[in-house]
C-alpha cells in the first residue's frame, strides 16, 4: 500500500481512548501522521482524517472535501451518540459486530472491524503475582458482586483499574486474564489479556462474533455465570498444565491476528479497495 497522509482525530485527555493505539499503528505501517484534539479543525490536505470513537459526541471538524472515516466502538451502550457522528462520515467501521445491523436500520453501510491488542511485553514474566487478573472499573453491580465472589476463593487476585502503562504487566503476571462485558460485547480486555500471555476465561458473548475471533475451548475459555467460572478458576489452579497449550494458542493468535496495526492495515485496504 502506498504511503497516505492521514489525519487522526480523538480526544486526548481520555486516559484509554483507543486512538492512541490506532494512531502508533498507522506510524508502524509507515504512513505520514498527524493528530488533531477534538476541538480543533482539520484544514490541511490529508488522504482520509479518521476520527476514533473516544466516548465524547464531537464529530467532524475538518472541510467538505476530506474523505472522513469513522471507527465506532460503543454501539453496545451509545448507539444514538454514534450515530449521529457516522451519518457524516464517508466510510464507517464498528467494533461489535451486532452494531452493523443498527446501523444498517439508519441507512449505514457500516464494516465490521473488531477491537485490538497493543503489544507493549511481548513475553511471559517470569515470576507470576497472580491467580487471577481482571483490569477495569468496580462501578457496577455486576462486578461488585463478582468480585465479592472470586475474594472468597483460596486464589491471590488483582479485581481493579490500572493505569495505562501497568495493564499489559498485570496480565503478563498472572495465570487467568478475566473477562467481563457489559452488554454482550467483545471489549478491549479480551486481547489486553490473551496479546499479554494469561489465559482468557471471558463472559460468553452470543452472536456477536467470538467465534471468529477465538476458538473456545482452544484459545479461551468461557463462562455463563459466577458458579460456572469459579468451578473453571478452580481446575485451572488444580491443574495448570493442562490449561497451558490454551493459554498459549490464545496468546499466538491474538499476537498473529488481532493487533492494531492488523485491525488499521485492514480498514485502509478496505477504503483503499472501494
Amino acid at each position: 500500500m502506498k504511503k497516505l497522509n492521514i489525519a487522526i482525530v480523538y480526544d486526548k485527555n481520555q486516559p484509554y481512548t483507543t486512538g492512541v493505539y490506532c494512531k502508533n499503528a498507522f506510524e508502524s505501517l509507515g504512513h505520514i501522521v498527524t493528530f488533531y484534539d477534538i476541538n480543533k479543525r482539520v484544514v490541511r490536505k490529508y488522504d482520509y482524517v479518521i476520527k476514533i470513537d473516544d466516548g465524547e459526541p464531537k464529530g467532524f471538524k475538518c472541510m467538505p472535501w476530506h474523505k472522513k472515516i469513522f471507527w465506532a466502538i460503543d454501539t453496545h451502550t451509545n448507539f444514538e451518540r454514534l450515530n449521529k457522528i457516522a451519518q457524516d462520515a464517508d466510510y464507517v467501521f464498528c467494533c461489535q459486530k451486532n452494531g452493523v445491523d443498527l446501523f444498517a436500520m439508519e441507512g449505514i453501510s457500516a464494516t465490521w472491524l473488531p477491537l485490538a491488542g497493543f503489544i507493549e511485553t511481548p513475553q511471559y514474566a517470569l515470576n507470576q503475582p497472580y491467580d487471577v487478573a481482571f483490569v477495569g472499573g468496580v462501578d457496577t453491580d455486576k462486578r461488585k458482586l463478582l468480585k465479592a465472589k472470586l475474594e472468597k476463593l483460596p486464589i491471590k487476585m488483582f479485581f481493579g483499574n490500572a493505569k495505562r502503562e501497568d495493564i499489559a504487566p498485570k496480565y503478563t503476571g498472572t495465570t487467568i486474564g478475566l473477562n467481563t462485558h457489559v452488554n454482550n460485547d467483545i471489549n478491549m480486555r479480551t486481547y489486553e489479556v490473551t496479546i499479554n500471555g494469561a489465559l482468557l476465561i471471558m463472559e460468553r458473548v452470543v452472536d456477536n462474533g467470538m467465534e471468529s475471533i477465538f476458538i473456545e475451548n482452544k484459545e479461551y475459555l468461557a463462562y455463563t455465570n459466577t458458579d460456572e467460572l469459579c468451578q473453571i478458576i478452580e481446575n485451572v489452579m488444580k491443574n495448570p498444565e493442562k490449561y497451558q497449550k490454551i493459554r498459549e494458542a490464545g496468546h499466538k493468535r491474538a499476537i498473529a491476528e488481532h493487533t492494531y496495526t492488523h485491525r488499521m492495515e485492514k480498514m485502509l485496504f478496505d477504503v483503499e479497495e472501494i
